[in-house]
């Protein structure tokens, strides 16, 4: 397992190991420490957005704080020795990436029905 630190996005520490790369948040006070996965922030956002975690990425990280957005949202969360905090959200109004796309492909399919179903003849029973 490597274990490295981002001079520059400290105190955030990146491990990988085992085909897997993850970051994580420390915290101590005290004697106390706790190691929050940024991955657990991700999954916070997705869940008060009411999106899928694939679709939240990581902003920005300053000292504690992390900046997650995606879905319409932009959250921020402080990592915290129980684990993390909200600290702000705010509604972008901005779709993630691909839900534009989502919407035309339903508009064309919509369209096409219509068009179907105009030239199709009127049946009676």
């Amino acid at each position: 397992m490597t274990v490295s630190v981002d001079e520059r996005e400290a105190p955030l520490v990146h491990a990988e190991g085992c085909g897997v790369t993850s970051d994580y948040m420390p915290v101590c006070a005290g004697r106390a420490c706790n190691v929050n996965p940024v991955s657990n922030a991700l999954r916070l956002a997705a869940f008060e957005a009411e999106c899928e975690d694939t679709e939240m990425t990581v902003e920005s990280t300053e000292g504690h704080d992390v900046v997650i957005v995606g879905c319409g949202w932009r959250f921020g969360y402080r990592a915290t020795l129980q684990g993390w905090a909200k600290t702000s959200a705010e509604e972008t109004g901005e779709p993630s990436p691909g839900t534009d796309e989502l919407a035309e492909d339903s508009d064309e399919a919509e369209d096409d029905a219509d068009e179907r179903a105009e030239g199709e003849p009127e049946t009676s029973l």
